[in-house]
């Protein structure tokens, strides 16, 4: 009997451990996998998939796999929400290192609701790369995000209700050309639909759409 209760009682702590980063619109799962499609004007579609791992009490790994290339990046989970530690980047020719990070990348649980805002934002150093030649490059890039709406959507892997989220994101760089300190600002605005129990479900972003197709949530 005492063993059947130290059974119970580990996988108890284990099931805590694994779910004491989880988020209701961001289910944080061993192994939990979402599949998109990206479809922007003029470019063929391409897909992509995401997975979690290394789930624990403070932290997980997020795995993106594109056609070129792999993207790992960590996020620390805390009673202010989770944060991605590290500035993720799918612009080719960028490459970033993450010198610090403020604030959060999604607010608790007990925020999401139709008018709550935050922010959040990356001191970054890296590289631009065009035609061959690598320029440095070192700045900032924040993101204000508010929640718009709670809306239906409907995607390839199915209809549901989601809070509609608005991001305004500012990079404010500046580049070492041949030892000239070149600013390169850029400003952008997109929207992301985010479902309870699922995720991420769809985005938009200067005329890319990315929608869910599959899902798997243990």
């Amino acid at each position: 009997m005492n063993l059947i209760r130290w059974t119970i009682l580990l996988g108890a702590l284990l099931l805590g451990a694994a779910l004491a980063c989880d988020h209701p619109y961001f289910p944080i799962r061993e192994g939990a996998s979402w599949s998109y499609q990206t479809s922007s004007p003029g470019f063929a579609p391409y897909t992509y998939q995401q997975s979690l791992h290394s789930v624990s009490t403070e932290r997980f790994t997020m795995v993106s796999v594109f056609d070129d290339f792999t993207q790992e990046i960590t996020w620390s989970c805390s009673e202010s929400g989770l944060t991605a530690t590290e500035y993720g980047s799918s612009a080719p020719g960028f490459a970033f290192e993450t010198l610090s990070v403020s604030g959060v990348t999604m607010p608790p649980a007990g925020e999401w609701r139709a008018g709550t805002e935050w922010e959040n934002s990356f001191e970054v150093q890296g590289s631009m790369t065009q035609e061959g030649v690598a320029v440095a490059l070192s700045g900032s890039i924040t993101t204000k995000n508010r929640i718009v709406a709670q809306e239906q959507v409907t995607v390839a892997a199915g209809s549901f209700t989601a809070y509609k989220v608005e991001s305004q994101s500012a990079m404010r760089l500046t580049s070492n050309v041949m030892g000239m300190m070149i600013p390169m600002n850029f400003d952008s605005i997109s929207w992301a639909w985010y479902v309870e129990g699922v995720g991420l479900v769809r985005s938009e972003a200067e005329g890319s759409v990315t929608e869910l197709t599959a899902y798997n949530i243990p």
